[in-house]
């Protein structure tokens, strides 16, 4: 009988030591998938069929932000399994993805930003740190970086989704939610490539935003400022050689710039509420650039963007000043995101000489010496995950067409009752509506784009994956502890990103010329009446 029952404990505590094993790995697939640049409607989908929990550790979550993964789709990995769906991923669509399943072992390169030792630092630096969470490409002879996160989600910009304003000593200053933050929202220039995306290009001087402009009656707006561009105390910017005039704007046009209304722009999440692009115009002309928005204060530079007084105004609050505080870590120690702490900003802003840097591919190939080598056994794995993750692909793409046929049908529908409507206003609301649909037609279309260009099994046999982790503000709390909070916290965040969708809906048609009319109307009507009660 003790045998028997020795036996059957034994056989639980295997069957435990499995799942839990089967639910870290995972875990470790999702994030070498991340690292890969897959769609994150692609990631949904994969997360949605697969067999298995995810037991995502709070580290697990960091990491996987770093990356670019939108939190919504992290929340979708947490609830996996507690209300699993038992439908199987249907058959890949022929002809779009080959499948490529390979018997070769991957390696995962790990590796996590740290402190370097005190010493001369340069532009090397940055190619090791920010290795982990994107890609170092040469473009046109030049190094640049791409974050994970643009490849990832179409609509990905800099200085726009995942952090927030604030008003510090040194201005405007960005506080970015990324652990990789506190380099390229600070250091160096951000463009936009016509085939590549958003790409980053590093610099030496540290300044609280390097941002461009614009400011109206009701919306404010600012833009990454281009390569070659640089400010000198008592002279302004130079564009390359050139000294740029006040009203020199840097050859920014509409598509540059990310435009919110004034009254949100201090918000913990202003992303939500930057207009679609598809009313970028519109709002582009309702504004003007800023003129010498920068200058020097206290032996540094000032970023002074829209004044504080506006913003509070038109927010209806005060605007606290905070001070921003170098962060200053020990050799070895993980530079993670910066955090605001009784009013001071603590960042990590060390100084980078312009000594000559490594070449990247000679930083990627020292990172390669830190590799850890995975399991021989995961051969058959590996082969099993490529299929999950090209069935995936295949079905997100089919999806995400259907989507753009069903808005395109939608589209023509709300426009031939626009035509045939006599009230102007029900027209004009037509109208709005049908350009909502135009717009879902190109958020699907640019996911369908996204996935054409991932390749399962390439991308995932050498990356250099991060290992984030969380720095707690108590030493007394322990990893379930934290691990709660954080789950807690991607909860609330995913619930964010869900307004964020329903507000560019909201923004089309607030910023419709028919509801601008409207309420330029209204406003005059009450000027008016204003005007006459006061005679």
């Amino acid at each position: 009988m003790k045998n028997i029952l020795l036996s059957a404990c034994m056989a639980v505590v295997l069957v435990l030591t499995n799942n839990a094993a089967l639910a870290a790995s995972e875990a470790d697939d999702l994030i070498r998938m991340a690292r890969s640049g897959v769609d994150e409607e692609v990631l949904t989908a994969y997360i949605d069929t697969s067999p298995s929990t995810f037991d995502l550790s709070a580290d697990d979550i960091v990491t996987l932000k770093d990356l670019g993964v939108p939190s919504k789709v992290i929340n979708e990995a947490l609830l996996h399994g507690y209300a699993k769906k038992s439908d199987s991923v249907p058959a890949a669509e022929a002809g779009d993805i080959k499948k490529t399943a390979s018997n070769d072992i991957s390696v995962t390169i790990s590796t996590a930003a740290v402190a370097p030792p005190p010493g001369d630092l340069n532009i090397s630096f940055f190619y090791e740190s920010l290795y982990p969470y994107g890609n170092w490409l040469n473009i046109s002879g030049e190094w640049c970086w791409q974050p994970n996160a643009a490849v990832m989600s179409p609509d990905w910009a800099p200085y726009c989704r995942y952090g927030h304003w604030v008003d510090s000593d040194w201005g405007w200053c960005w506080v970015s939610d990324y652990s990789w933050g506190w380099a390229p929202f600070h250091y160096g220039r951000w463009f936009h490539h016509r085939t590549h995306g958003w790409c980053w290009v590093p610099d030496t001087e540290w300044g609280p935003a390097w941002v461009a402009w614009r400011k109206g009656d009701d919306f404010c707006g600012w833009a990454p400022l281009p390569p070659r561009t640089r400010y000198v105390n008592n002279k302004g910017f130079y564009f390359g050689a050139s000294l740029a005039g006040v009203d020199f704007e840097f050859n920014l046009t509409m598509n540059d710039y990310f435009f919110v209304p004034a009254s949100h722009f201090c918000d913990p999440h202003p992303w939500i509420n930057v207009v679609p692009s598809i009313r970028q115009e519109e709002v582009f002309r309702r504004t003007a650039f800023v003129r010498n928005s920068y200058g020097f204060e206290h032996d540094h530079i000032i970023n002074r963007g829209v004044p504080v007084e506006e913003i509070s105004r038109a927010s209806n609050r005060r605007i606290q000043p905070i001070t921003i505080v170098n962060e200053n870590l020990k050799p070895g120690e993980q530079i993670h995101r910066s955090t605001i702490k009784e009013n001071r900003l603590m960042i990590y802003k060390p100084m980078i000489a312009s000594t000559a840097p490594k070449n990247p591919i000679v930083i990627k190939s020292l990172l390669k010496n830190r590799a850890v080598n995975m399991p021989q056994q995961r051969s058959e794995a590996d082969k099993n995950l490529i299929e999950r993750q090209t069935n995936a692909a295949q079905q997100t793409m089919k999806d995400q067409r259907l989507k753009a046929n069903n808005a395109k049908q939608e589209k023509y529908h709300l426009e031939k009752a626009a035509h045939y409507e006599a009230d102007s206003q029900k027209q004009a609301d037509l109208k709005t509506e049908a350009e909502i649909q135009s717009m879902k037609v190109k958020q699907a279309q640019d996911h369908v784009v996204n996935i054409k260009r991932w390749n399962p099994s390439a991308k995932q046999k050498s990356a250099v994956i991060p290992q984030s982790k969380v720095v707690t503000e108590s030493s007394s709390e322990n990893r379930q502890q934290v691990n709660t909070r954080v789950r807690n916290q991607i909860q609330k965040e995913a619930q964010v990103e869900r307004q964020h969708e329903q507000a560019a809906e909201e923004m089309v048609r607030k910023t419709s010329p028919a509801q601008v009319q409207k309420n330029n109307t209204r406003s005059q009507g009450k000027d008016r009446r204003q005007d006459s009660g006061k005679k």
